[in-house]
């Protein structure tokens, strides 16, 4: 539960969830807007290679994919790479799935979570 102090001076309203990111000793709060929203998270396996990010995020983007927050790695340099992304989706999550599957710029799909 956030204090109301503290929830007036980010503006928001009682009961609206968050999701809260930390890095270090900084926590950052992202709004999830909407009582029927359903937020995922997913990691997806990809080439290490300059534009597939890019190519992802577009993808997501078309398929109304709505982007909260998303963290980047290397796993080994140059050849395959994980990207864990957070956000709103209201069409058939499965299916969009199986789309992000069947790109070739995608090595995998792991659903970390539904809320």
């Amino acid at each position: 539960m956030i204090p109301s102090g503290i929830r007036q001076a980010l503006g928001l309203e009682a009961g609206v969830e968050v999701l809260v990111g930390v890095q270090g000793r900084m926590a950052m709060l992202s709004p999830v807007l909407g009582p029927r929203s359903t937020v995922y998270s997913l990691r997806i396996i990809m080439g290490d290679r300059p534009g597939s990010l890019a190519k992802i995020a577009a993808f997501l983007s078309k398929e109304g994919f709505d982007l909260i927050m998303s963290e980047s790695r290397s796993l080994e340099r140059e050849k395959s790479a994980e990207w864990d992304v957070t956000g709103k989706y209201m069409g058939d999550f499965s299916s969009l799935v199986r789309k992000l599957k069947a790109q070739s710029f995608v090595s995998g799909v792991i659903v970390i979570s539904k809320k």
